[in-house]
């Protein structure tokens, strides 16, 4: 698959290579003194991490999903998503310190293809227990950007 996104600026041509699945897990609900009903009314939490390679031009972006109630980890999941871009040196901008500054559009796509391939190896990887029933919330982008920008600065 290749896509385009478009900056301000230029076109950023790009396709996903590879997907992997890093790490799965499944705990037994119950050995946490909870019910199927108590399951269905956990929460999600995320995590992504971003691996630049410019002699590749490919970016990496890593997001880990645990799903949890009551600060037990029921189900979770790590995936890995490599996008090869297209002219990566003149696509993707860097400062000074070699950090680079890619366009929120970019972003709120690459995350939206990853957040659902991995809901879809999810429904996959709980097809046959009770986790299947759970219904994995909707993710707002801007919202989750908004979030990630806000821990690079503080990581800053």
């Amino acid at each position: 698959m290749t896509n385009q996104v478009r900056d301000d600026k230029k076109e950023i041509s790009f396709r996903l290579i590879e997907i992997k699945k890093v790490r799965f897990y499944q705990n037994d609900y119950t050995e946490f003194g909870l019910t199927q009903t108590d399951i269905l009314k956990g929460n999600l939490n995320l995590g992504v991490n971003f691996e630049l390679k410019p002699k590749e031009e490919t970016i990496t972006i890593f997001l880990v999903a645990d799903f949890c109630k009551n600060n037990h980890k029921l189900f979770g999941i790590a995936t890995s998503h490599t996008f090869k871009v297209k002219n990566f040196k003149d696509s993707i901008q860097f400062n000074e310190k070699g950090d680079s500054n890619l366009p929120d559009d970019l972003m709120k796509l690459w995350l939206s293809i990853v957040i659902s391939d991995t809901r879809g190896m999810l429904v996959i990887l709980n097809a046959d227990h009770e986790y299947s029933k759970i219904v994995l919330p909707l993710i707002h982008l801007d919202t989750f950007m908004k979030s990630l920008k806000e821990k690079q600065k503080k990581a800053d």
